[in-house]
């Protein structure tokens, strides 16, 4: 009877069209409004009917792997495709992805294109955008910086405050199909950044450091930093750690330097993962410790940073074999995982020298007691 009562809830909430497929959605994810209930039966009377929305939701939970099931992107090819043959968009940009990207479908960049312009002509700005990278990028149609302006653009217009802005920043900047114009890229930064996007956030302070369109400032670039950083902005906290390190824009604070290197190593930052290592080989602002800095020069070095792969070098010859070893079983075992918890590998090897620390004590203690016994 519950399962008969939440299928004629979603049917009532799919004949208010796309304004309450929205609302369902968000209430779904956000309030977890079904309890657990499968895909299958929400929306069973739905798909028996063919209903456009029903069958994109239905791909949007198999995509999505609910319930602790794996994605299922071919399974979800098949019920986008259903609703956007109905020209159902949102079915019909979703589908535009998976071909974009080749997820459960062969990639296939000329079909991807053919339906995100379905969808962008019904208005949907995620299609309009997505049209704009395929022709910036040259993927399935001649490239095209001027055409991929147009279609951000069109994304923009009448749509703010989705983060789109931010491309629009971009293109004005580097001057790509449009008169570059650092006056007019900050201004749609700003828009993107005054809602807490974090690329917009770092691209301002970009821009002050380096000085395009404002008077250059290290103190105010860093500000910036900060506040991208604080939004997960992995970029944003290298440069932070940076200002902390050489002293631009904050007073030098290795300590404060190493935690901003550590937010960003924590995403597989090369350059953040080669300046803790220069912090653990220099002892700065952390005890010396070579088989730490190794570990992660060597994480750095295997994103092919040149710097990294010779200061490692340099650091491997001051070391034992025993300490070498150990540093890149350490190392290995963050890039298992995904550079997660690497701080991890650092307390091993704490507890590993207390360990040799505690032992080395106690045989001495021993060694005292014996001595004290002949002297008896």
């Amino acid at each position: 009877m519950k399962t008969n009562l939440y299928v004629v809830a979603i049917l009532g909430v799919l004949s208010l069209g796309s304004s309450g497929i929205s609302w369902c959605l968000e209430d779904t994810k956000v309030r977890g409004a079904f309890n657990g209930e499968t895909c299958d039966e929400r929306f069973l009377l739905g798909l028996e009917q063919g209903v456009a929305p029903a069958q994109y939701f239905m791909g949007l939970c198999v995509a999505d792997g609910q319930n602790g099931a794996n994605p299922d992107y071919k399974n979800a090819a098949k019920w986008y495709t259903l609703a956007a043959e109905q020209g159902y968009s949102q079915a019909q940009e979703a589908l535009g992805y998976l071909y974009q990207e080749g997820l459960g479908v062969r990639q296939n960049y000329e079909v991807a294109m053919k339906w995100h312009k379905l969808a962008a002509e019904k208005g949907n700005q995620y299609s309009r955008m997505s049209v704009g990278r395929l022709y910036e990028r040259g993927l399935g149609v001649t490239q095209s910086d001027k055409t991929a302006f147009e279609w951000y653009y069109s994304a923009v217009e009448g749509n703010r405050f989705q983060g789109f802005e931010i491309k629009l920043g971009e293109m004005y900047e580097q001057g790509k199909g449009v008169t570059q114009n650092f006056e007019e890229a900050l201004k749609w930064y700003q828009i993107s950044a005054r809602q807490g996007y974090p690329n917009a956030l770092y691209n301002i302070g970009n821009m002050y450091e380096e000085g395009r369109g404002v008077r250059q400032s290290d103190r105010i670039a860093a500000r910036w930093y900060r506040d991208a950083s604080l939004r997960g902005s992995a970029r944003a906290a290298n440069k932070l750690g940076s200002r902390f390190l050489y002293d631009k824009g904050f007073r030098r604070d290795y300590k404060a330097a190493k935690s901003s290197f550590m937010e960003a190593a924590k995403q597989g930052d090369a350059d953040a993962l080669y300046h803790l290592g220069l912090l653990y080989a220099e002892g700065k602002g952390v005890p010396q410790d070579y088989v730490v800095a190794y570990m992660w020069l060597d994480l750095s070095a295997s994103k092919a940073d040149e710097k990294a792969i010779d200061r490692r070098y340099k650091i491997a010859k001051k070391m034992s074999s025993a300490d070498l070893t150990a540093a890149k079983k350490y190392s290995m075992e963050c890039q298992a995982k995904n550079f997660k918890n690497c701080y991890m590998s650092e307390t091993k090897y704490s507890e590993d020298n207390r360990k040799k620390t505690n032992i080395m004590v106690m045989y001495i203690l021993i060694g005292l007691i014996f001595h004290s016994y002949e002297g008896i």
